[in-house]
Formats: C-alpha cells, structure tokens, sequence
C-alpha cells in the first residue's frame, strides 16, 4: 500500500476528526505536485472517473479533489460543461461535510426544488433563493456567485477568508451584493481573473473550475 493509498484509507476509517483533518492536510499538500502530472497519475484512485473531456490545466486538481473525497461521483464527468446552481451545492456540502466530519442537519426548503444538498447549503447559509421562495437549481451559476459561495462556506465553517476590496479591471461590473465575496476569494487565492485583468463576473462558471476553487478553498482551511 504507498503513501496515497494509506491517506485515502485513514481518510475513509479514521477514528476522529482532528485525524482526519491531519490526514487531508497531507493529501492536499500534494495537489501543487498533482497539478503538473496528468490525470492518468492517479487512475487507481479515480478509477470510477472520467477524464475525457478534463482541460489539461485542471487535471492535476481536479484528481486531488476526487482523491480527498470532494467531488461527489455525479460531478465526476462532462468537466467543461457550465456548473448549475444546484451542483454547486452538491461541491459546497461535500467539502463542508468532510471538513466537518458529519452530515449537515439543517434545512431551508424551495419550492421548486427538492435537491437535499440545495436544502442543507441553505441551511447552512450558502445559498439563499432568488425571490418568491424559489432557488432555479438549473440555471447556470456565474463566477460571482460562485465567489460569494466559496466566502459563504469559509464562514460556515468558521474560518472566514480576508477581507479585501477586489482588484479586477472589470470591477464596476461586479454586483454590490457579491463585491465582498469577489474579493474575499481573491484575496485568498481561491479564485483568479481570467486575462486582461478582468474577473468576467456574469460569466458562466464550468464544473472543472468549481472543483479547482472548491479544493483550492478546502487547502486555505485545513
């Protein structure tokens, strides 16, 4: 059994969670190594997963985070495809429930969506809806929520990120109510701008940048 191995399997029967988190400390520490190997490096860990359409930029990370167990398996596939707001959720209680060590109990309730992980992010105060008691699990969800979720778990969990004003050349376009998360998640270094100095905040997010962000923001907190 080598080294990974042995962290996946103290991560899985670990008899605490201060252990647990030691042991995912370990495991994250890796993902700078991770991020130049490709994908294939850690098949026996992934195996379930597929690879095929994963951006060559991601592959490092987007492994680690299958191998700390934060990727649910309905996420592990279609990496480029845009992320709904309801598969975020699903990433945001991943990572909180491992951090953790146990199941969310809270609950807010829509009424246009039954999705046990929108519930429990709600609960917690990830997510809230966007009018009339709705939540539009399926619309796409855009860099500036995300950044505002990223801020939202951090503080969820009790390590909130630093406070500090975003330092984009499109920051006039980024809404009020997520111009502090914008720049808690890049004072971070969670998220990043994508050229030009711009941080494109209504665009759409995809599942293969969540999942680096999400792991990303579980390394600041372990």
């Amino acid at each position: 059994m080598d080294s990974m191995t042995k962290f996946i399997h103290k991560l899985k029967w670990g008899g605490n969670v201060i252990m647990k988190r030691i042991v995912l400390k370990q495991l994250i520490s890796i993902a700078l190594i991770a991020a130049i190997l490709p994908a294939a490096a850690f098949a026996p860990y992934a195996a379930h997963a597929s690879t095929s359409d994963l951006s060559v930029w991601a592959a490092g990370e987007v492994a680690s985070a299958i191998a700390a167990g934060i990727v649910p398996r309905s996420m592990q596939s279609a990496y480029t495809r845009n992320i709904t707001r309801a598969e975020y959720c699903a990433l945001a209680v991943a990572l909180y429930e491992k951090y953790a060590g146990v199941e969310i109990s809270q609950r807010n309730t829509f009424s246009d969506t039954f999705d046990s992980d929108v519930e429990k992010a709600a609960g917690i105060g990830v997510v809230t809806g966007v009018g009339n008691n709705m939540f539009a699990p399926n619309d796409n969800l855009t860099r500036e929520q995300a950044a505002v979720m990223l801020a939202r778990i951090a503080n969820a969990i009790g390590k909130p990120l630093p406070v500090q004003t975003a330092d984009f050349t499109d920051n006039e376009q980024i809404s009020d109510w997520a111009a502090e998360g914008v720049g808690q998640a890049q004072a971070a270094g969670v998220m990043h701008g994508v050229g030009d100095g711009r941080f494109a905040p209504r665009d759409p997010y995809t599942r293969e940048q969540s999942i680096v962000t999400i792991l990303r923001l579980f390394a600041v907190m372990i």
